[in-house]
């Protein structure tokens, strides 16, 4: 609903697209639009999953539809992102779902996308010195996965333009994932992606830059982190164009890492 000059308009809309997720709404302060993107699954399989992106432009002046568009993922991006041939990939996407929705000038959506699940294992504990419990004895451990991150240019026509895939891996248990995803700093050329990560068998604090076209630099900014000594990336903070502060633990003690870009 928008109130002018007293007046409160209201409009009900209706997705002709089944959803899957929670959609996301921003406003488009440039162009006085409201944005609304979701994932879309239009395979009619029943396994819950993605196959596209919904896109809906509003105009927030008298909340009329201006655009409305869907975009499939096509199979070779499904193949360069699972690493299977293009004759063996299955159109959807099952783990990952809408974090972020950035615009660009003109208005146009840039989707960002994380890979999360949870698992639950159990694992062996060791009997008491003076149980008479002969049994094995178990305790459930939740295991929380942040991997992934995927990123939809979408085009003037509402369709996917470019897509780009940034690799991670971050898994903990129980500790309810704080620790994992990540932190964005938007300084107008760049996107940058600050997160912890587990590829190479460290814990490294790894930055990702992301241009327009969608060109990948990536740098670890600190190396091999240790264990007790986390670092809370997706609680961090832009406080400018250039500069983010993320609260870490360093000697059990809190602290805060300020990272300046040049």
């Amino acid at each position: 609903m928008v109130s002018k000059d007293n007046e409160t308009i209201g409009r009900d809309f209706y997705i002709d697209k089944e959803i899957f997720d929670n959609p996301k709404i921003v406003f488009d302060y440039t162009n006085k639009k409201i944005v609304f993107t979701c994932f879309i699954d239009e395979s009619g399989s029943g396994e819950k999953g993605s196959t596209g992106v919904y896109l809906l432009k509003i105009g927030a002046k008298d909340l009329s539809i201006e655009q409305k568009a869907s975009s499939k993922y096509s199979k070779s991006f499904i193949s360069k992102l699972t690493g299977k041939d293009t004759l063996f990939v299955q159109e959807k996407l099952l783990t990952f779902k809408i974090k972020d929705v950035l615009l660009d000038m003109a208005g146009n959506p840039i989707v960002i996308a994380e890979s999360f699940f949870q698992t639950t294992e159990s694992v062996p504990v060791t009997n008491n010195f003076f149980s008479n419990n002969t049994y094995p004895e178990y305790r459930n451990i939740n295991v929380y996965n942040y991997n992934d991150l995927l990123l939809f240019w979408m085009n003037e026509s509402g369709q996917i333009g470019n897509s780009t895939i940034l690799r991670k891996k971050q898994v903990t248990e129980d500790d309810g994932g704080i620790y994992s995803s990540y932190i964005t700093n938007n300084n107008g050329d760049k996107l940058n992606f600050i997160h912890t990560d587990m590829m190479n068998g460290n814990i490294d604090l790894v930055l990702q830059a992301v241009d327009e076209t969608g060109h990948i630099d990536k740098k670890i900014l600190i190396a091999d982190l240790e264990r007790s000594n986390p670092v809370i990336a997706k609680m961090g903070k832009q406080v400018s164009m250039s500069e983010l502060v993320l609260p870490c633990f360093r000697n059990s003690s809190f602290k805060l890492l300020k990272i300046t870009f040049f």
